[in-house]
């Protein structure tokens, strides 16, 4: 198998200093490309991903500053490590350049091992990012993967079980057990329901259009009746578990200008979570609205099983699932993940705080409407 060879675009208006450093870089293990100038480079740039460009900065016409802006534009290449390699080396010309965002900014002459040195620390740096990159991608397949084998499987046979069993020409069954098994397929299919609408949402969040969702249809709105709603609905489901849901609640409008239903979806997934993850008999659940100085607070505070430390960092991260292996809970781990997705869609902010064994306290925080 050929070995794969970094490939680096080098570019300055000086032929001869091209062809020395095409010739150290193909001597240290490189593919190398050359341009005489910004505006040929950005064509090739056109068809070509290098793995790391290095150019001089002071050419005619476009110089290096302006062709590293353009670099950046291009989303395709903008992450591509940049070294300026340049005879400027006054503290200003240095400045300017990391200022700009460059990787390096290195100063002739200098040898053709310090060369080689800066081009194989920003390479590693670059494979090491990749690498935690395709981990990151891995990881969240299988994660994926497993909703999709339990979340989306368990449901279907559930209903096509249940339908198979009513199907049957051998056995007859009394009214009140007809009932009961249509309503295991209903749940059965509102349970599928509620995935792929989370599914959707979280790919509507990830792509940026629940932002332009939020910017088109937010309004005043007082968020005291949107509380009230939530907590009315999930009262029910609370006393099941014997748990009481506390809502402080102020007299005053609490207003936001923000799109209702998003927000809506915000509390309603803090709230189930928060019933979710109680013991049976648990203390109350505690909800409490207030205005904070120029933002309107939301707490949602339960005694529940809590977070460990270890965890709390990936709580809002699509598919996770606190302890998904020794108590799974029906769902796809996108809850807090949507939730957060919704409040920063309306310039709003979530965070959460645990004690594991003494619950957890997540906290929205959104700007209140301009007076």
């Amino acid at each position: 198998m050929t070995q794969y060879k970094p490939k680096i675009l080098v570019v300055d208006d000086e032929e001869n200093i091209l062809e020395v450093l095409q010739l150290l870089l193909e001597r240290g293990g490189y593919e190398v490309w050359t341009a005489m100038s910004p505006v040929s480079a950005l064509e090739l740039l056109r068809t070509q991903e290098p793995d790391l460009i290095i150019s001089d900065v002071n050419m005619p016409g476009m110089d290096g500053y302006a062709f590293f802006q353009q670099v950046q534009s291009r989303p395709g290449i903008a992450t591509v490590p940049f070294l300026f390699l340049t005879a400027r080396g006054g503290k200003e010309d240095m400045l300017a350049g990391k200022e700009l965002g460059a990787d390096d900014y290195l100063v002739k002459p200098l040898t053709g091992e310090e060369l080689l040195a800066s081009v194989r620390g920003k390479l590693k740096r670059v494979a090491a990012r990749a690498a935690q990159q395709r981990e990151q991608v891995d990881t969240l397949k299988r994660e994926i993967l497993n909703v999709l084998s339990h979340e989306f499987v368990t449901p279907l046979v559930s209903i096509k079980g249940t339908t198979d069993l009513l199907l049957s020409e051998d056995v007859k069954f009394e009214p009140d057990e007809l009932k009961n098994f249509l309503s295991s397929i209903r749940k059965g299919g509102d349970r599928l329901g509620k995935l792929v609408e989370d599914f959707i949402l979280s790919a509507k969040v990830q792509a940026g259009s629940v932002k332009e969702e939020a910017d088109l249809l937010k309004l005043p709105t007082d968020l005291r009746p949107l509380v009230r709603l939530v907590v009315e609905r999930w009262t029910a489901q609370a006393t099941a578990k014997g748990i009481e849901i506390v809502a402080r609640i102020p007299e005053a409008p609490v207003e936001a200008e923000v799109y209702d239903e998003h927000i809506k979806g915000v509390i309603e997934r803090l709230v189930d979570n928060a019933v979710k993850y109680s013991a049976a008999g648990a203390s109350p659940i505690e909800v409490d609205l207030a205005i904070e100085g120029a933002s309107a607070r939301l707490s949602v505070r339960d005694r529940g099983i809590g977070i460990d430390a270890s965890q709390l960092a990936d709580i809002f991260r699509p598919f996770h699932q606190v302890n998904r292996k020794s108590m799974e809970q029906q769902g796809p781990g996108l809850g807090l993940s949507l939730a957060r997705g919704l409040a920063e869609a309306n310039r709003g902010e979530l965070a959460g705080t645990s004690d594991p064994g003494s619950g957890s306290t997540f906290v929205l925080t959104l700007p209140l409407k301009e007076a």
